[in-house]
């Protein structure tokens, strides 16, 4: 049974990790596997993990979404959590748009925790924001994949730009950030439009990917 001392020493021993982490992470060459959104499905989690080790791949990389909408959102980035501080370099975990504190407010996350933990619900909310805000942007790996949670930002023309982008923001407001994490491809359509999702979010076509990957 952890103790909320537990809790805390957790996620501040992923937040100095991720202190070091570049917004931008480099994969070297090795087997890899990507996963995507978990949002608290702690069952599929541990097959991935499973599959992981089995099969003696060298990263493991999750493109975020990890916590609101599942039943088991805490056990999911817990045990996250646990495997980066284990893992560094192995485990690469990248952000997502529910990594932001106005988003986990509202999509379950801070509701799961208000359950779990009453009376410190507020400050283990805020703990788990200030790591996820420290969370990279974005990883390329070795034989050029470039791995985001989103889809490209409008204006982005050299992928190592994004080392630059602002850091520790707990509630995203860095236009370019937001596109990263939130902007969607559309099948019709050459460059970039308005997204129905929110403010400064945008579409890309065929024509703004490949101007984007001819100049990365």
């Amino acid at each position: 049974q952890y103790t909320l001392e537990d809790y805390f020493s957790l996620i501040d021993s992923v937040d100095h990790l991720l202190e070091k982490e570049n917004h931008l992470i480099y994969i070297p060459k090795g087997k890899i596997l990507i996963v995507g959104d978990l949002h608290g499905d702690l069952e599929t989690l541990e097959k991935i993990l499973e599959k992981f080790f089995k099969e003696k791949f060298d990263y493991l990389l999750f493109l975020g979404d990890y916590v609101d909408r599942g039943a088991k959102q805490v056990e999911v980035i817990n045990t996250l959590f646990y495997y980066k501080t284990h893992f560094p370099s192995k485990i690469i975990l990248i952000r997502g748009n529910h990594e932001d504190r106005t988003i986990n407010r509202q999509y379950g996350f801070y509701d799961e925790l208000r359950h779990k933990f009453y009376d410190h619900h507020k400050e283990i909310f805020n703990r788990y924001n200030k790591a996820f805000s420290k969370l990279p942007l974005a990883a390329i790996t070795w034989n050029r994949i470039f791995c985001i949670h989103g889809g490209i930002p409008e204006g982005l023309e050299d992928i190592n730009v994004i080392n630059s982008f602002p850091k520790n923001q707990i509630t995203i407001k860095d236009s370019m950030t937001k596109q990263l994490l939130w902007n969607d491809p559309y099948e019709r359509g050459g460059m970039f439009k308005r997204n129905s999702r929110g403010v400064g979010i945008k579409k890309f076509g065929k024509t703004a990917f490949m101007n984007f990957i001819t100049l990365n």
